[in-house]
């Protein structure tokens, strides 16, 4: 460890070749960090550069404090709050029902729900009747958004209200992290808000929706992201902060920030830590070829080493379930060629988002999407991250052109924001290092378009600097633009790009279906209550048609996750459906479900199940082929859902049956082979 001294003469914030303007800390404390807030600074060198003097202004000297920086996050705060609710028409939410109740939506949900219930999601007795669910059998480590739930259950155990009100709330904390990145990097209040709220409404945000919640829920990213910047900066990433006790200075340092940013952004997605792992070795080997400073590549491989060991931790639980009950190779299925299925494409990137408000927009994206290869999930930026993106791509090229003379700040930083784009798009376009890391390490990572959330605030962070800086060029212009205020100006700036942006951001799709999709959840609330109590309590199930779960082809459209839409309102059944496909106790209902009605009506009897519920909108007939072949068997249907979706046979003929025909051993003896669970033959 340096000591103040010599860490303020190698890390000074005169030191160009650290960039030490950039991402300077708001504790003045810090031994490691000696500027005045987070954007002093940068502000007095671009002014002062803008406009040919030396002296810095009195508002770019003046130290920064927690409290002077609390209104630009309630700005970001209010305002992304206003642009939410426009965007989606909040005022039509039914929040009792997840705004949207279909695919994965409904799996994530489904997470909710079992944490609501059990306080965690791993195992739940109640989907995979009779086995259950062990979730450990599908590797998952984006612990993060589980816990929120729990978090949010000590006010509600509504799931959906739960479910919608986090959704919600990934806007607001991917505005206020947003707001904690640019603010590093040197950007104007006004400007910050700005591009805060553009980046908490990206496109991404809606095309993932409650879908991909924890995908959504980016609001990590730019808090890896500024560590990131600091390691291409040349900034340390490990520090104790000064003038404070061994404890408290490093439970308050930079070290303690750096470790807590890596278990976030780890814990928040497994892609979004992979990702932020390659940036940072890209960062780490550009700063010390730069700068040739041996302690701040270890600084960053150990961030780096920081950052696997967290990984595996998360990874541990399903590792740890794996050795003890053996690998589940069929639940996690993934081939190489995912990585280029799933990559991200320049044009990609810039054409217009998909339902765009303007037809021809929409249009012009739907054409690309259905005439070329590999959409990619549609990563669009939107107009003003685009517009960020191409200029920071233009970067290199041009800097490479232009004179040798030393860059300014602005220019150091453009540059790193330049080069980190450079290696994000390099890495997850068409043929990239994806797929090199697909072909020699690992084909489990597949969706590298996701990079396009990172790009995203990259772009963003290079149009709000570059707006900035026109702003300061406006106000040393003679006559009436030169006596125009700078925050005058650059707030109309702010606003006019923040309203261009969001009508360019407010896609269709962004707005939920809310009456349909209210309509089907009291639709599945009425079914379930009627079933529940007419069958005993912890009756189990069988749900038809099969389709095992996760990932397996739709049915007529309906995918395997909204097998789950009746867990999500049951209070006291099992279901069939739901147990982590790969295992002979989760795979049996297949081959049950293909015998003929007599044979699968007389197993599913003797495993102990009360009755079969048909998804009518799951098979082309409708199910009347089921209903012609159930009825003889067990008599017509006892229940029907109110939209006619779902309908309810109960086994009871069959199972006093069974009763009379076997002893409690031979059924239980019956009912291992057929669920193929331990001590079960065949």
């Amino acid at each position: 460890m340096l000591s103040t001294d010599e860490t303020q003469r190698e890390d000074g914030p005169m030191d160009h070749a650290d960039n030490d303007a950039v991402l300077t800390s708001p504790h003045r404390g810090d031994t490691t960090t000696p500027g005045d807030g987070p954007d002093s600074a940068v502000a007095a060198e671009i002014t002062q550069d803008a406009a040919g003097d030396r002296r810095p202004p009195a508002e770019a000297t003046r130290p920064r404090t927690p409290l002077s920086e609390l209104w630009i996050y309630l700005a970001t705060l209010a305002m992304t709050s206003l642009a939410v609710a426009v965007i989606m028409r909040l005022w039509r939410a039914t929040w009792e029902a997840p705004f949207f109740n279909h695919g994965d939506a409904v799996a994530s949900a489904a997470h909710f729900r079992t944490t609501l219930d059990t306080g965690w999601y791993e195992f739940t007795a109640e989907l995979g009747a009779p086995y259950g669910q062990h979730y450990h059998d599908f590797p998952f480590s984006d612990d993060l958004h589980p816990a929120m739930a729990k978090l949010l259950g000590l006010f509600t155990d509504r799931v959906g209200v739960v479910f919608n009100v986090y959704y919600i709330l990934g806007f607001l904390l991917a505005g206020l992290t947003a707001t904690w990145f640019l603010r590093r990097c040197g950007m104007s209040p006004t400007m910050t808000v700005a591009m805060s709220v553009l980046y908490a409404v990206a496109p991404y945000h809606f095309i993932r929706n409650e879908g991909h919640l924890f995908l959504a829920s980016y609001y990590c990213v730019p808090l890896a992201l500024g560590l990131v910047l600091a390691a291409v900066t040349g900034k340390p990433l490990w520090g104790r902060r000064a003038n404070a006790g061994a404890i408290i200075g490093t439970l308050t340092g930079r070290s303690a920030g750096t470790v807590l940013i890596l278990i976030l952004i780890t814990y928040s997605a497994a892609y979004y830590a992979v990702f932020t792992g390659v940036l940072l070795a890209a960062a780490g080997l550009f700063a010390f070829l730069r700068d040739r400073r041996p302690a701040r590549l270890g600084g960053v491989m150990a961030a780096g080493a920081v950052l696997g060991g967290v990984l595996i931790a998360a990874m541990l639980p399903d590792i740890l379930y794996a050795a003890a009950n053996g690998s589940d190779a069929a639940a996690f299925i993934r081939s190489p060629g995912d990585a280029e299925t799933y990559s991200l494409k320049f044009a990609g990137l810039i054409l217009p988002a998909p339902s765009h408000r303007i037809p021809a927009f929409a249009a012009l994206n739907t054409w690309y999407n259905t005439n070329y290869p590999l959409p990619g999930e549609l990563p669009s930026l939107g107009a003003v991250a685009a517009v960020g993106f191409v200029f920071l791509m233009l970067i290199v090229p041009v800097a490479a052109l232009a004179s040798r003379r030393s860059p300014t700040a602005l220019g150091q930083l453009m540059r790193a924001l330049s080069f980190l784009t450079y290696v994000a798009f390099i890495t997850a376009t068409v043929g990239g290092l994806s797929t090199l890391v697909s072909l020699f390490l690992t084909d489990s990572i597949r969706g590298w378009n996701r990079m396009s959330i990172f790009i995203s605030l990259l772009g963003l962070a290079a149009v709000g600097l570059l707006l900035d800086q026109a702003v300061r060029w406006l106000r040393t212009r003679p006559g009436r633009v030169g006596r125009v205020r700078t925050w005058i100006s650059g707030t109309v700036i702010a606003a006019v790009v923040l309203i261009v942006g969001i009508a360019d951001q407010s896609l269709i799709i962004a707005v939920p279906n809310y009456q349909a999709t209210a309509d089907e959840w009291r639709s599945n609330e009425t079914f379930v209550r009627a079933l529940e109590s007419s069958v005993p309590a912890d009756s189990m199930i069988f749900q038809l048609p099969n389709m095992p779960f996760p990932e397996s082809p739709a049915s007529n459209g309906i995918y395997d996750s909204d097998q789950l839409s009746l867990y999500l309102h049951a209070s006291s059944l099992r279901w069939s459906g739901g147990g982590i496909k790969g295992r002979p106790q989760s795979d049996w209902p297949g081959p049950v479900s293909q015998e003929n009605p007599d044979a699968m009506t007389r197993d599913l009897a003797t495993v102990g199940f009360e009755g079969i519920v048909v998804d009518r909108a799951a098979l082309a007939d409708a199910g009347a082929q089921l209903d012609t072949q159930l009825t003889p068997l067990l008599g017509p249907a006892g229940l029907v859902s109110p939209d006619q979706r779902y309908a309810y046979y109960s086994l009871q003929p069959v199972i006093d049956q069974v009763m009379s025909t076997s002893t409690a051993q031979q059924r239980d003896d019956a009912a291992q082979v057929i669920t193929h669970v331990p001590g079960g033959e065949g």
